[in-house]
């Protein structure tokens, strides 16, 4: 008989059998209530966040901070860009100017600007007729005035004194945080592009020289300074590529009030051929009326024009004024303010 093979006779062993996970009725009920709950929270979560990310989106894109302080500032601003670029944008702490940049458009989207930073205050004048006001006088002046810092009074010195076109307004002080005449979406954006566009400053060695009553000198910036250090700056060039001749007259008691009007737009590129003062039959609420030879040929120029006064209160004319020589394409008869 034949030696039988060792472990022959072994039996087979079974394969081991994984026990079954087993859960309870009430722990699968709570697992799944768990679920539900934690699903129904990331809902809400979700809701709030975008809920949120809606408000700040609605309250930017509309709400202006501090802008009442801006409120009697209207007939200071221009209306040039459906995206307002051209304004004055001051740095302050307190009620003290340490830097202020004058911003025009820069390519397609950019923004480039006139920088003046607080040590100029004192030795840059803006005007040749007053020994005081230059940017901290204007401050100081309306201070005096009212109790505290009149930013209309500021900027209708500025308007008035360089020629540079305001379109609005932004004050980032220190202390009090952003005040604008713009919404929030549109201060942030402009402050964006100050702090990354090029910047420019007057060469103080052209400027002229002007001895002051204290016998002290200093430099002063004019508007025809502006016009020298930077020609075409604020320039839009569809309206100077209109090459229409346009003469201002004065037809109301305010001294020299076209040539406000006047330095304002030809900083914008517009040839002002003729300014001076004239009678004009009276237009109950207009400020002005503008006789234009050929509404097509300077449509831009005359846009621009008509976009200098309250909506409204304008008067536009084909043809020429009647009982005044006239040779301007565009002629503009200032009413009233």
């Amino acid at each position: 008989m034949p030696p039988r093979r060792a472990g022959h006779n072994v039996m087979k062993q079974k394969p081991k059998v994984k026990p079954k996970l087993s859960i309870s009725p009430s722990v699968y009920s709570f697992l799944i209530k768990a679920l539900q709950l934690a699903f129904a929270v990331s809902i809400i979560v979700a809701v709030v966040l975008l809920g949120w990310q809606y408000i700040y989106k609605l309250i930017s894109e509309s709400y202006k901070p501090n802008a009442q302080l801006f409120s009697a500032c209207d007939a200071t601003f221009l209306s040039v860009k459906a995206k307002p670029m051209y304004g004055v944008v001051f740095k302050t702490s307190g009620a003290e100017v340490q830097e202020l940049f004058l911003t025009a458009p820069s390519g397609v989207s950019g923004l480039k600007s006139i920088e003046l930073r607080e040590k100029d205050w004192v030795p840059v004048y803006f005007s040749k007729n007053f020994t005081s006001t230059q940017v901290g006088e204007f401050v100081r002046l309306s201070r005096l005035e009212t109790g505290e810092v009149n930013y209309c009074y500021v900027l209708e010195q500025l308007a008035l004194t360089s020629g540079i076109p305001i379109e609005y307004v932004i004050v980032e002080d220190k202390e009090a945080g952003l005040s604008s005449s713009l919404t929030v979406a549109e201060t942030q954006e402009i402050l964006s592009l100050v702090e990354k566009g090029d910047k420019k400053r007057f060469n103080s060695a052209l400027l002229q020289i002007r001895e002051l009553d204290d016998s002290s000198e200093v430099a002063v910036i004019t508007f025809d300074a502006f016009k020298e250090q930077f020609p075409a700056f604020f320039e839009i060039s569809d309206i100077a590529q209109e090459q229409a001749f346009v003469e201002v007259y004065n037809a109301t008691v305010i001294e020299g009030y076209a040539s406000i009007f006047s330095r304002k737009w030809a900083m914008l590129g517009i040839d002002i051929s003729r300014v001076g003062n004239a009678t004009h039959e009276p237009l109950q609420d207009k400020m002005a009326v503008i006789y234009v030879k050929n509404e097509t040929s300077y449509s831009r120029t005359l846009a621009m024009i008509k976009s200098s006064f309250a909506e409204g209160r304008v008067e536009i004319r084909v043809g020429r004024p009647p009982g005044i020589v006239t040779t301007g394409d565009i002629v503009v008869f200032l009413l009233n303010r």
